[in-house]
């Protein structure tokens, strides 16, 4: 059993306020293997922590640095040596250890500003180095910061405040020179105070409520077959597609426990006890009655093979089409492949690509990509999800592409592309806890030629292939053909379902 919480279990418990529970308590021979892009992760968070370091030190030449051995363990030793160092006023502490109580530290760089502290007429603040990667909060030079990363910036300011006998105003995200954000540690971040007390809660055994719920965030999380069994034999309804944490813990206030419970439910009379809890803080403010229709439909599928359609599902009729996904790595901002599969009528598909061998020809591809969709100007596009669409813009504004009207043209008002993923939601309900292309084509019959096939395995082999191992770009474009080919495969079965 652990007998210290750290920064880290802050971000998971973010992510899952489950995981730590188990990390703290749970059985390790029920660990899965860690996946290979969590540690691909973890390595280029740290080769980038080096970078950014290495920076620092030339910016500032006439300052005093010091590590404290990044590379081992953290230990009560290390952190007397920290002290030491800020009791010497060293300018910068990387990879410093802090310890009050049962609380453990680690925050990326210590930084002494001028100031009253215990140790002199000096403080140390916190920075923490994130891995410079472009998501869902970065548009246009604004970015909110993520309430993970401030719960864990609070947690060192909490840590410094103890041992210096200050609390530092104000730590630092950093993520590049152009997003160096800071934080007011005065301001405590919303939630904090639960999540700690919970953590706390965790190392005495205590799991303060806290149980499994299922989501896309278990796809990597090496308690996964511990919960998915948790759940499956208790048949949480948290197996249901859309029913994550807050879902579930409003249902279960209502003594809604299982996907049978919730299957038997009226949902106009489930909608008005929602209602009812909203007011005191449970489930989300979009639910709506519809909403709660459709999750007492999935659970009535539970168990199933067959989906449920509310409305006729009608595609554009023409004589060519286009299947089009995207491979990339955010942890990098490099996308390293656009795959298309060009269907004529009376001919085979015919499947073409354009690949980046390097980060210095991701500019080059989008350009052919841009020329190819310009040149099929008026066919339907195909693709799953958002990603396809939201890279494509920022792709056009990273490298400062002239479109020519192409992403207009594709995602405008009248665009010709189509989104399988937003027609499968609106007009159809599965037996099936994720709605992704593969579970759903899975399902249907449809089989990937890579047995770990995902998007998660292609970045890792596109960094193999990086390294060196050639090889790999087979490999990276048979699976990006079977997702084309995949959204073919899944038009043409919608198409069918709806005519049996």
């Amino acid at each position: 059993m652990k007998k210290h919480i750290i920064a880290s279990d802050l971000y998971d418990f973010k992510k899952c306020a489950y995981r730590p529970f188990m990390d703290y308590n749970g059985d390790p021979t029920e660990k899965i293997e860690i996946h290979p892009l969590v540690k691909l992760l973890w390595n280029a968070g740290v080769q980038y922590e080096d970078k950014v370091i290495e920076s620092f030190k030339k910016e500032r030449p006439d300052k005093i640095f010091c590590e404290i051995d990044p590379k081992s363990p953290t230990s009560e030793a290390l952190a007397e040596k920290t002290l030491t160092a800020m009791k010497e006023g060293v300018d910068f502490i990387y990879q410093g250890v802090l310890i009050s109580e049962n609380k453990i530290g680690r925050p990326d760089l210590l930084i002494k500003e001028a100031g009253k502290s215990s140790l002199g007429d000096y403080f140390y603040y916190p920075m923490d180095i994130k891995l410079a990667q472009v998501d869902d909060t970065w548009d246009d030079g604004n970015e909110k910061l993520k309430i993970e990363h401030l719960w864990q910036l609070h947690f060192y300011a909490d840590l410094l405040e103890k041992i210096q006998e200050t609390r530092p105003p104000t730590g630092i995200i950093y993520k590049t020179k152009l997003r160096k954000l800071p934080v007011d540690l005065f301001k405590t971040p919303k939630k904090y105070p639960e999540a700690l007390s919970a953590l706390q809660s965790y190392l005495k055994g205590d799991p303060n409520g806290a149980e499994p719920a299922i989501k896309s965030d278990c796809k990597m999380c090496e308690w996964k077959k511990h919960c998915i069994k948790w759940a499956e034999e208790r048949q949480d309804t948290s197996l249901l597609f859309y029913v994550g944490d807050s879902m579930k813990t409003g249902l279960k206030q209502l003594g809604i426990k299982s996907v049978n419970d919730l299957a038997g439910q009226d949902p106009t009379s489930l909608f008005s006890e929602v209602q009812k809890l909203k007011k005191q803080g449970f489930f989300y403010p979009a639910v709506n009655e519809e909403l709660i229709r459709r999750i007492i439909n999935r659970a009535k599928l539970n168990g199933g093979t067959l989906p449920i359609f509310y409305e006729p599902i009608v595609f554009p009729k023409n004589d060519k089409e286009i299947h089009f996904d995207m491979e990339g790595d955010p942890t990098r901002d490099f996308v390293y492949l656009h795959g298309l599969l060009v269907v004529e009528k009376g001919k085979e598909p015919v499947y073409q690509s354009f690949f980046s061998g390097s980060y210095e020809d991701e500019a080059l591809i989008t350009k052919q990509l841009l020329a190819f969709f310009k040149k099929h100007e008026g066919v339907p596009i195909y693709h799953y999800a958002n990603y396809e669409k939201a890279i494509l813009k920022r792709l056009i504004s990273k490298h400062k592409l002239e479109d020519h009207g192409v992403y207009e043209m594709l995602f405008g008002e009248k665009g010709t592309a189509i989104d399988l993923f937003e027609v499968i939601k609106k007009s159809s309900d599965w037996p099936l806890t994720s709605y992704s292309v593969k579970a759903i084509c899975k399902l249907l019959g449809f089989q990937w030629a890579a047995k770990d096939a995902s998007g998660a395995a292609s970045i890792v082999w596109m960094n193999d292939f990086l390294a060196g191992d050639k090889t790999m770009k087979d490999k990276i474009l048979q699976y990006n053909e079977d997702d084309c080919r995949a959204t073919l495969f899944l038009k043409n079965k919608l198409i069918e379902m709806q005519s049996a």
